[in-house]
């Protein structure tokens, strides 16, 4: 992992400006984005687009001011990466922090047959040590 915060075995957290993430190939994921302060579409769109390539099919989370714009962009760079197959790419977004850490609480309670890596994303670092701390 490069500039990433192991926070738990299959935890990383994520700095969006500065942080990076190599994908572990043997291993599915599941990103889960705080998105306060980032509403450049055409970054955004870069994001999604690097993300999705790498990762593949995997769920995206999003939560913060801008998570409506965030979830749009990434549907749309899904359909034209994956135009007939709807099923690729799975995003979330919900309207409260709690509801967002209770997701990740959850999913990182989960046995999973495939071993699954969980990366927590963000441009908020007030926004992103409440949601560590309401996991732990």
């Amino acid at each position: 992992m490069d500039r990433c915060e192991k926070l738990r075995d299959n935890l990383y957290g994520v700095e969006l400006l500065t942080g990076s993430i190599t994908p572990v190939k043997e291993h599915i994921a599941q990103i889960f984005y705080i998105v306060n302060n980032t509403d450049n579409s055409e970054f955004i769109g870069n994001e999604a687009l690097q993300m999705i390539t790498q990762f593949g099919k995997t769920e995206y989370n999003f939560c913060g001011r801008h998570s409506e714009l965030w979830q749009r962009i990434f549907n749309d760079t899904a359909l034209k990466i994956y135009p007939t197959d709807s099923e690729k790419v799975i995003t979330r977004k919900y309207e409260s922090t709690e509801k967002f850490a209770d997701e990740l609480s959850l999913v990182l309670q989960e046995r999973y047959f495939v071993p699954t890596d969980f990366y927590l994303i963000y441009d908020d670092e007030k926004m992103y040590r409440q949601v560590v701390g309401m996991t732990e």
